[in-house]
Protein backbone atom coordinates (compact mmCIF):
# COMPACT_ATOMS: atom_id res chain seq x y z
CA UNK A 1 0.00 0.00 0.00
CA UNK A 2 2.89 2.39 0.69
CA UNK A 3 4.22 1.81 -2.79
CA UNK A 4 0.81 2.52 -4.31
CA UNK A 5 0.48 5.73 -2.31
CA UNK A 6 3.85 6.86 -3.64
CA UNK A 7 2.73 6.18 -7.19
CA UNK A 8 -0.21 8.49 -6.61
CA UNK A 9 2.01 11.31 -5.41
CA UNK A 10 2.38 14.31 -7.74
CA UNK A 11 6.02 14.55 -6.68
CA UNK A 12 6.55 11.00 -7.90
CA UNK A 13 4.96 11.84 -11.25
CA UNK A 14 7.09 14.96 -11.69
CA UNK A 15 10.20 13.01 -10.71
CA UNK A 16 9.34 10.27 -13.16
CA UNK A 17 9.08 12.87 -15.93
CA UNK A 18 12.59 14.08 -15.16
CA UNK A 19 13.94 10.51 -15.03
CA UNK A 20 12.38 9.68 -18.39
CA UNK A 21 13.78 12.81 -19.98
CA UNK A 22 17.18 12.02 -18.52
CA UNK A 23 17.15 8.40 -19.69
CA UNK A 24 16.04 9.31 -23.19
CA UNK A 25 18.67 9.77 -25.86
CA UNK A 26 19.21 13.53 -25.42
CA UNK A 27 19.07 14.47 -29.08
CA UNK A 28 20.18 17.83 -30.31
CA UNK A 29 21.52 18.44 -33.77
CA UNK A 30 25.29 18.32 -33.22
CA UNK A 31 26.11 21.44 -35.23
CA UNK A 32 28.63 22.60 -32.65
CA UNK A 33 30.52 19.30 -32.51
CA UNK A 34 34.23 19.28 -33.25
CA UNK A 35 34.15 15.76 -34.75
CA UNK A 36 35.62 15.78 -38.25
CA UNK A 37 32.94 13.32 -39.41
CA UNK A 38 29.99 15.65 -38.88
CA UNK A 39 28.66 17.61 -41.88
CA UNK A 40 25.57 19.77 -41.49
CA UNK A 41 23.88 19.64 -44.90
CA UNK A 42 21.69 22.62 -44.06
CA UNK A 43 24.79 24.81 -43.81
CA UNK A 44 25.04 24.62 -47.61
CA UNK A 45 22.81 26.04 -50.35
CA UNK A 46 20.19 23.74 -51.88
CA UNK A 47 19.46 23.78 -55.61
CA UNK A 48 16.23 22.50 -57.15
CA UNK A 49 14.80 22.28 -60.68
CA UNK A 50 11.95 20.68 -62.61
CA UNK A 51 12.64 17.25 -64.06
CA UNK A 52 15.22 14.62 -63.19
CA UNK A 53 18.85 15.37 -63.97
CA UNK A 54 21.11 12.27 -63.93
CA UNK A 55 23.48 12.89 -61.01
CA UNK A 56 26.59 12.02 -63.03
CA UNK A 57 25.82 14.92 -65.39
CA UNK A 58 25.47 17.59 -62.65
CA UNK A 59 28.16 20.28 -62.81
CA UNK A 60 28.71 22.84 -60.06
CA UNK A 61 28.94 25.95 -62.30
CA UNK A 62 25.62 25.12 -63.94
CA UNK A 63 23.82 25.20 -60.58
CA UNK A 64 24.10 28.98 -60.40
CA UNK A 65 22.21 29.51 -63.66
CA UNK A 66 18.66 28.92 -64.85
CA UNK A 67 16.64 26.73 -64.61
CA UNK A 68 18.05 25.91 -61.16
CA UNK A 69 16.37 27.60 -58.19
CA UNK A 70 18.72 28.22 -55.27
CA UNK A 71 17.63 28.18 -51.63
CA UNK A 72 20.39 29.79 -49.62
CA UNK A 73 21.37 28.60 -46.17
CA UNK A 74 21.44 31.02 -43.27
CA UNK A 75 23.07 30.54 -39.87
CA UNK A 76 20.67 29.24 -37.20
CA UNK A 77 17.78 29.21 -39.68
CA UNK A 78 15.79 26.05 -40.25
CA UNK A 79 14.32 25.56 -43.69
CA UNK A 80 11.57 23.33 -44.96
CA UNK A 81 12.00 22.60 -48.65
CA UNK A 82 8.70 21.23 -49.88
CA UNK A 83 8.53 21.58 -53.65
CA UNK A 84 5.41 23.76 -53.43
CA UNK A 85 7.39 26.43 -51.53
CA UNK A 86 10.51 26.52 -53.71
CA UNK A 87 9.29 29.14 -56.19
CA UNK A 88 9.80 26.91 -59.23
CA UNK A 89 7.92 27.99 -62.38
CA UNK A 90 4.60 26.36 -63.32
CA UNK A 91 3.77 25.15 -59.81
CA UNK A 92 -0.03 24.73 -59.58
CA UNK A 93 -1.79 26.09 -56.51
CA UNK A 94 -3.88 23.68 -54.52
CA UNK A 95 -7.53 24.50 -53.82
CA UNK A 96 -8.24 23.84 -50.15
CA UNK A 97 -10.25 20.61 -49.63
CA UNK A 98 -10.09 19.75 -53.32
CA UNK A 99 -10.66 15.98 -53.70
CA UNK A 100 -8.38 15.87 -56.77
CA UNK A 101 -4.64 15.24 -56.88
CA UNK A 102 -2.27 16.79 -59.38
CA UNK A 103 -0.31 14.35 -61.51
CA UNK A 104 3.04 13.39 -60.04
CA UNK A 105 6.11 15.15 -61.44
CA UNK A 106 9.86 14.66 -61.09
CA UNK A 107 12.30 17.13 -59.54
CA UNK A 108 15.99 17.22 -58.75
CA UNK A 109 17.46 18.61 -55.52
CA UNK A 110 21.20 19.09 -55.13
CA UNK A 111 23.26 19.95 -52.03
CA UNK A 112 26.97 20.50 -52.78
CA UNK A 113 28.98 20.10 -49.57
CA UNK A 114 32.65 20.17 -48.72
CA UNK A 115 34.80 17.35 -47.35
CA UNK A 116 37.96 18.78 -45.82
CA UNK A 117 41.32 17.04 -46.28
CA UNK A 118 41.16 15.88 -42.64
CA UNK A 119 37.69 14.41 -43.13
CA UNK A 120 38.72 12.71 -46.36
CA UNK A 121 41.70 11.11 -44.66
CA UNK A 122 39.48 9.94 -41.81
CA UNK A 123 36.93 8.49 -44.24
CA UNK A 124 39.65 6.41 -45.88
CA UNK A 125 41.27 5.01 -42.76
CA UNK A 126 40.71 1.26 -42.54
CA UNK A 127 39.66 1.33 -38.90
CA UNK A 128 37.56 4.48 -39.12
CA UNK A 129 33.82 4.21 -38.30
CA UNK A 130 31.35 3.85 -41.15
CA UNK A 131 29.81 7.16 -42.24
CA UNK A 132 26.05 7.58 -42.62
CA UNK A 133 23.41 10.11 -43.57
CA UNK A 134 20.29 11.22 -41.70
CA UNK A 135 17.32 12.93 -43.35
CA UNK A 136 14.44 14.09 -41.17
CA UNK A 137 11.98 13.34 -43.98
CA UNK A 138 11.84 12.72 -47.71
CA UNK A 139 8.90 12.19 -50.03
CA UNK A 140 6.85 11.17 -51.86
CA UNK A 141 9.00 8.77 -53.97
CA UNK A 142 12.71 9.34 -54.12
CA UNK A 143 16.26 8.28 -54.90
CA UNK A 144 19.44 9.41 -53.12
CA UNK A 145 22.77 9.77 -54.95
CA UNK A 146 26.18 10.73 -53.58
CA UNK A 147 28.68 11.80 -56.25
CA UNK A 148 26.74 9.78 -58.84
CA UNK A 149 26.50 6.61 -56.72
CA UNK A 150 23.00 5.46 -55.83
CA UNK A 151 22.61 5.24 -52.05
CA UNK A 152 18.94 4.27 -51.81
CA UNK A 153 15.96 4.06 -54.16
CA UNK A 154 12.29 4.11 -53.19
CA UNK A 155 10.63 4.66 -56.56
CA UNK A 156 7.36 2.80 -57.16
CA UNK A 157 5.63 4.03 -60.31
CA UNK A 158 3.09 2.70 -62.78
CA UNK A 159 3.49 2.69 -66.56
CA UNK A 160 2.40 6.33 -66.75
CA UNK A 161 4.97 7.50 -64.21
CA UNK A 162 2.45 7.94 -61.39
CA UNK A 163 3.12 6.81 -57.83
CA UNK A 164 1.75 3.38 -56.91
CA UNK A 165 3.02 3.28 -53.34
CA UNK A 166 3.94 6.31 -51.22
CA UNK A 167 7.33 6.59 -49.51
CA UNK A 168 6.99 9.84 -47.55
CA UNK A 169 9.28 8.50 -44.84
CA UNK A 170 10.35 10.13 -41.60
CA UNK A 171 13.75 9.83 -39.88
CA UNK A 172 15.73 8.15 -42.67
CA UNK A 173 19.17 6.91 -41.64
CA UNK A 174 21.38 5.14 -44.18
CA UNK A 175 24.99 3.87 -44.16
CA UNK A 176 27.37 5.33 -46.74
CA UNK A 177 30.32 3.67 -48.45
CA UNK A 178 33.60 5.50 -47.77
CA UNK A 179 34.56 5.17 -51.44
CA UNK A 180 31.68 7.47 -52.41
CA UNK A 181 33.39 10.54 -50.93
CA UNK A 182 35.94 12.72 -52.69
CA UNK A 183 38.24 15.40 -51.38
CA UNK A 184 36.75 18.89 -51.68
CA UNK A 185 33.29 19.41 -53.20
CA UNK A 186 30.83 16.49 -53.04
CA UNK A 187 27.35 16.41 -54.54
CA UNK A 188 24.31 14.97 -52.77
CA UNK A 189 21.55 14.65 -55.38
CA UNK A 190 17.92 13.75 -54.66
CA UNK A 191 15.45 12.55 -57.27
CA UNK A 192 12.05 13.66 -56.00
CA UNK A 193 8.73 12.38 -57.38
CA UNK A 194 5.36 13.61 -56.16
CA UNK A 195 2.43 15.96 -56.60
CA UNK A 196 3.81 19.50 -57.07
CA UNK A 197 1.35 21.11 -54.63
CA UNK A 198 1.58 18.43 -51.91
CA UNK A 199 3.37 19.39 -48.70
CA UNK A 200 5.02 15.97 -48.52
CA UNK A 201 6.88 16.31 -51.83
CA UNK A 202 10.48 17.16 -50.98
CA UNK A 203 12.11 17.82 -47.60
CA UNK A 204 9.07 18.92 -45.65
CA UNK A 205 10.62 18.87 -42.14
CA UNK A 206 12.76 21.77 -40.99
CA UNK A 207 15.64 19.70 -39.65
CA UNK A 208 17.93 17.82 -39.16
CA UNK A 209 19.79 16.72 -42.29
CA UNK A 210 23.42 15.72 -41.77
CA UNK A 211 26.25 13.25 -42.35
CA UNK A 212 27.99 11.66 -39.39
CA UNK A 213 29.22 8.34 -38.07
CA UNK A 214 26.44 5.85 -38.76
CA UNK A 215 26.69 4.45 -35.24
CA UNK A 216 26.15 7.92 -33.75
CA UNK A 217 23.16 8.52 -36.05
CA UNK A 218 21.53 5.28 -34.91
CA UNK A 219 22.21 6.15 -31.27
CA UNK A 220 20.77 9.66 -31.62
CA UNK A 221 17.57 8.36 -33.19
CA UNK A 222 17.05 5.15 -31.27
CA UNK A 223 13.31 4.43 -31.09
CA UNK A 224 13.49 1.84 -28.31
CA UNK A 225 11.88 4.04 -25.66
CA UNK A 226 9.12 5.21 -28.01
CA UNK A 227 8.38 1.60 -28.97
CA UNK A 228 8.16 0.81 -25.25
CA UNK A 229 5.62 3.63 -24.88
CA UNK A 230 3.58 2.17 -27.75
CA UNK A 231 3.61 -1.22 -26.08
CA UNK A 232 2.48 0.27 -22.78
CA UNK A 233 -0.37 2.19 -24.44
CA UNK A 234 -1.66 -0.89 -26.24
CA UNK A 235 -1.23 -3.20 -23.22
CA UNK A 236 -3.10 -0.75 -20.96
CA UNK A 237 -5.86 -0.55 -23.58
CA UNK A 238 -6.24 -4.35 -23.61
CA UNK A 239 -6.20 -4.43 -19.78
CA UNK A 240 -9.05 -1.94 -19.54
CA UNK A 241 -11.00 -3.82 -22.18
CA UNK A 242 -10.85 -6.84 -19.89
CA UNK A 243 -12.00 -4.65 -16.98
CA UNK A 244 -14.95 -3.46 -19.05
CA UNK A 245 -15.90 -7.02 -20.00
CA UNK A 246 -15.87 -8.01 -16.34
CA UNK A 247 -17.91 -4.94 -15.32
CA UNK A 248 -19.84 -3.57 -18.35
CA UNK A 249 -21.56 -0.83 -16.35
CA UNK A 250 -18.21 1.01 -16.03
CA UNK A 251 -18.21 2.23 -19.61
CA UNK A 252 -15.34 4.62 -18.92
CA UNK A 253 -13.05 1.57 -19.05
CA UNK A 254 -14.16 0.93 -22.63
CA UNK A 255 -13.55 4.55 -23.66
CA UNK A 256 -10.14 4.53 -22.03
CA UNK A 257 -9.34 1.21 -23.71
CA UNK A 258 -9.82 2.73 -27.18
CA UNK A 259 -8.16 6.03 -26.20
CA UNK A 260 -5.01 4.30 -24.98
CA UNK A 261 -4.90 1.87 -27.91
CA UNK A 262 -5.30 4.71 -30.42
CA UNK A 263 -2.43 6.60 -28.77
CA UNK A 264 -0.24 3.52 -29.18
CA UNK A 265 -1.22 3.13 -32.83
CA UNK A 266 -0.65 6.84 -33.49
CA UNK A 267 2.85 6.74 -31.97
CA UNK A 268 3.70 3.56 -33.86
CA UNK A 269 2.62 5.06 -37.21
CA UNK A 270 4.91 8.06 -36.61
CA UNK A 271 7.99 5.91 -36.03
CA UNK A 272 10.47 4.86 -38.70
CA UNK A 273 10.24 1.25 -37.53
CA UNK A 274 6.73 0.88 -38.99
CA UNK A 275 8.14 1.11 -42.55
CA UNK A 276 9.64 -2.37 -42.25
CA UNK A 277 6.08 -3.65 -41.77
CA UNK A 278 4.01 -1.15 -43.80
CA UNK A 279 6.30 0.70 -46.24
CA UNK A 280 3.43 2.48 -48.04
CA UNK A 281 2.95 5.82 -46.29
CA UNK A 282 -0.44 6.33 -47.94
CA UNK A 283 -1.60 3.63 -45.52
CA UNK A 284 0.40 4.67 -42.45
CA UNK A 285 -0.71 8.31 -42.68
CA UNK A 286 -4.35 7.26 -42.98
CA UNK A 287 -4.07 5.09 -39.87
CA UNK A 288 -2.13 7.81 -38.02
CA UNK A 289 -4.68 10.53 -38.80
CA UNK A 290 -7.68 8.32 -37.98
CA UNK A 291 -6.14 7.40 -34.61
CA UNK A 292 -5.38 10.97 -33.54
CA UNK A 293 -8.72 12.30 -34.84
CA UNK A 294 -10.64 9.88 -32.60
CA UNK A 295 -8.40 10.15 -29.53
CA UNK A 296 -9.79 13.49 -28.29
CA UNK A 297 -13.53 12.62 -28.38
CA UNK A 298 -12.72 9.30 -26.69
CA UNK A 299 -10.82 11.16 -23.96
CA UNK A 300 -13.81 13.49 -23.51
CA UNK A 301 -16.22 10.55 -23.28
CA UNK A 302 -13.95 8.86 -20.75
CA UNK A 303 -13.71 11.92 -18.48
CA UNK A 304 -17.47 12.56 -18.60
CA UNK A 305 -18.37 8.96 -17.78
CA UNK A 306 -15.78 8.90 -15.00
CA UNK A 307 -17.05 12.09 -13.36
CA UNK A 308 -20.72 12.31 -14.34
CA UNK A 309 -21.70 8.80 -15.44
CA UNK A 310 -22.75 9.84 -18.95
CA UNK A 311 -21.60 11.64 -22.09
CA UNK A 312 -22.99 15.00 -23.16
CA UNK A 313 -24.47 15.88 -26.55
CA UNK A 314 -21.37 18.05 -27.17
CA UNK A 315 -19.03 15.05 -26.94
CA UNK A 316 -21.30 12.89 -29.10
CA UNK A 317 -21.54 15.52 -31.84
CA UNK A 318 -17.80 16.21 -31.71
CA UNK A 319 -17.10 12.46 -31.87
CA UNK A 320 -19.34 12.09 -34.95
CA UNK A 321 -17.56 15.04 -36.59
CA UNK A 322 -14.12 13.51 -35.94
CA UNK A 323 -15.32 10.13 -37.25
CA UNK A 324 -16.47 11.85 -40.44
CA UNK A 325 -13.03 13.44 -40.85
CA UNK A 326 -11.33 10.09 -40.25
CA UNK A 327 -13.45 8.36 -42.89
CA UNK A 328 -13.11 11.21 -45.43
CA UNK A 329 -9.32 11.14 -45.41
CA UNK A 330 -9.42 7.41 -46.25
CA UNK A 331 -11.49 8.00 -49.39
CA UNK A 332 -9.61 10.81 -51.14
CA UNK A 333 -5.92 11.34 -52.09
CA UNK A 334 -3.22 12.18 -49.55
CA UNK A 335 -3.19 15.99 -50.13
CA UNK A 336 -6.88 16.04 -49.20
CA UNK A 337 -5.98 14.18 -46.01
CA UNK A 338 -3.56 16.98 -45.10
CA UNK A 339 -6.35 19.52 -45.65
CA UNK A 340 -8.57 17.44 -43.36
CA UNK A 341 -5.78 17.51 -40.78
CA UNK A 342 -5.83 21.34 -40.81
CA UNK A 343 -9.60 21.29 -40.29
CA UNK A 344 -9.05 18.97 -37.34
CA UNK A 345 -6.41 21.30 -35.88
CA UNK A 346 -9.00 24.08 -35.68
CA UNK A 347 -11.66 21.81 -34.20
CA UNK A 348 -9.06 20.43 -31.80
CA UNK A 349 -8.78 23.85 -30.14
CA UNK A 350 -12.49 23.71 -29.34
CA UNK A 351 -12.34 20.08 -28.24
CA UNK A 352 -9.34 20.60 -25.98
CA UNK A 353 -10.87 23.75 -24.42
CA UNK A 354 -14.12 21.84 -23.77
CA UNK A 355 -12.28 18.93 -22.15
CA UNK A 356 -10.22 21.21 -19.91
CA UNK A 357 -13.17 23.41 -19.00
CA UNK A 358 -15.91 20.82 -18.49
CA UNK A 359 -14.28 17.42 -18.20
CA UNK A 360 -11.51 18.48 -15.81
CA UNK A 361 -11.97 21.94 -14.22
CA UNK A 362 -15.74 21.75 -13.70
CA UNK A 363 -15.47 18.14 -12.54
CA UNK A 364 -12.73 19.20 -10.09
CA UNK A 365 -14.90 22.06 -8.83
CA UNK A 366 -17.66 19.55 -8.07
CA UNK A 367 -15.17 17.28 -6.31
CA UNK A 368 -14.02 20.17 -4.08
CA UNK A 369 -17.65 21.01 -3.27
CA UNK A 370 -18.33 17.39 -2.33
CA UNK A 371 -15.27 17.36 -0.06
CA UNK A 372 -16.56 20.47 1.72
CA UNK A 373 -20.07 19.04 2.13
CA UNK A 374 -19.03 15.53 3.18
CA UNK A 375 -16.75 16.43 6.08
CA UNK A 376 -17.33 20.14 6.63
CA UNK A 377 -13.72 20.87 5.72
CA UNK A 378 -12.41 24.44 5.33
CA UNK A 379 -11.92 25.53 1.68
CA UNK A 380 -8.12 25.15 1.66
CA UNK A 381 -8.26 21.67 3.20
CA UNK A 382 -11.06 20.61 0.85
CA UNK A 383 -9.06 21.90 -2.13
CA UNK A 384 -5.93 20.00 -1.08
CA UNK A 385 -7.80 16.76 -0.39
CA UNK A 386 -9.67 17.01 -3.69
CA UNK A 387 -6.38 17.56 -5.54
CA UNK A 388 -4.69 14.52 -3.99
CA UNK A 389 -7.51 12.11 -3.17
CA UNK A 390 -10.02 12.44 -6.01
CA UNK A 391 -9.71 11.28 -9.64
CA UNK A 392 -10.52 14.80 -10.84
CA UNK A 393 -7.69 16.27 -8.77
CA UNK A 394 -5.21 13.66 -10.02
CA UNK A 395 -6.16 14.55 -13.57
CA UNK A 396 -5.50 18.24 -12.83
CA UNK A 397 -1.96 17.27 -11.81
CA UNK A 398 -1.60 15.25 -15.00
CA UNK A 399 -2.65 18.22 -17.10
CA UNK A 400 -0.13 20.45 -15.29
CA UNK A 401 2.69 17.99 -16.05
CA UNK A 402 1.62 17.66 -19.68
CA UNK A 403 1.38 21.45 -20.09
CA UNK A 404 4.79 21.97 -18.45
CA UNK A 405 6.30 19.49 -20.91
CA UNK A 406 4.78 21.47 -23.78
CA UNK A 407 6.25 24.73 -22.46
CA UNK A 408 9.68 23.08 -22.15
CA UNK A 409 9.44 21.97 -25.80
CA UNK A 410 8.55 25.48 -26.96
CA UNK A 411 11.38 27.09 -25.00
CA UNK A 412 13.93 24.45 -26.07
CA UNK A 413 12.98 24.89 -29.73
CA UNK A 414 13.85 28.59 -29.45
CA UNK A 415 16.88 28.53 -27.17
CA UNK A 416 18.32 24.99 -27.06
CA UNK A 417 17.81 23.65 -30.61
CA UNK A 418 16.53 20.30 -29.35
CA UNK A 419 15.65 19.12 -32.86
CA UNK A 420 13.32 16.10 -33.08
CA UNK A 421 13.57 15.27 -29.37
CA UNK A 422 10.28 16.12 -27.69
CA UNK A 423 9.56 16.32 -23.96
CA UNK A 424 5.84 16.41 -24.84
CA UNK A 425 6.01 12.71 -25.69
CA UNK A 426 6.96 11.99 -22.09
CA UNK A 427 4.51 14.50 -20.65
CA UNK A 428 1.66 12.90 -22.57
CA UNK A 429 2.85 9.47 -21.50
CA UNK A 430 2.74 10.58 -17.87
CA UNK A 431 -0.74 12.00 -18.41
CA UNK A 432 -1.99 8.63 -19.63
CA UNK A 433 -0.23 6.86 -16.76
CA UNK A 434 -1.97 9.29 -14.38
CA UNK A 435 -5.30 8.21 -15.85
CA UNK A 436 -4.30 4.56 -15.45
CA UNK A 437 -3.47 5.13 -11.78
CA UNK A 438 -6.78 6.94 -11.28
CA UNK A 439 -8.67 3.95 -12.66
CA UNK A 440 -6.52 1.51 -10.69
CA UNK A 441 -7.27 3.37 -7.46
CA UNK A 442 -10.96 3.48 -8.30
CA UNK A 443 -10.96 -0.26 -8.96
CA UNK A 444 -8.99 -0.85 -5.75
CA UNK A 445 -11.45 1.27 -3.76
CA UNK A 446 -14.36 -0.71 -5.19
CA UNK A 447 -12.65 -3.98 -4.32
CA UNK A 448 -12.00 -2.71 -0.78
CA UNK A 449 -15.67 -1.81 -0.31
CA UNK A 450 -16.76 -5.22 -1.54
CA UNK A 451 -14.26 -6.91 0.77
CA UNK A 452 -15.56 -4.86 3.71
CA UNK A 453 -19.13 -5.84 2.88
CA UNK A 454 -18.17 -9.52 2.65
CA UNK A 455 -16.43 -9.32 6.01
CA UNK A 456 -19.50 -7.70 7.56
CA UNK A 457 -21.75 -10.43 6.11
CA UNK A 458 -19.49 -13.16 7.48
CA UNK A 459 -19.65 -11.60 10.94
CA UNK A 460 -23.42 -11.37 10.70
CA UNK A 461 -23.63 -15.03 9.76
CA UNK A 462 -21.40 -15.97 12.70
CA UNK A 463 -23.59 -13.96 15.10
CA UNK A 464 -26.72 -15.64 13.76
Amino acid sequence: MKIVSKLKSPLFSAGLLLILCGCAPPYSEPDSRKDSFYINLYAYPLYVKNGFVPPESIRIPELSSDPWQVIQSKPDLRRSVSIKYTGLPDLPKRVFLSPFREKDREYTMVIPFTVSPEQFEQFNEKKSPQPGIFLATLGDNWEIFLNGYRVKSEVHLDEEGQILSGRNWRYISLPLDRSMFVRGTNILALRIIGAPNYDGTGLCYDDPYYIDEYEIIQKNHNEFLMMAFCGVYIFVGIYHLLLFLSRPRDRFNLYYCFFSAFLGIYSLMRSHSIYSLIPDTNITYQIEYAAIFMALPLLSAFLEHLSFGKTTIVTRVYGAFCLLLALAQWIFPRPFGDDILRVWWVSDLFGFAYIIGYGIIYAFYRAVAEQKRAAGKPPRKALGDALIKTPQGNLILGVIIMSAAGVIDILSSFFMNRGVFSVSNYGFFLFTITITLVLARRFGSLFHRLDTMNTALERSNVNL
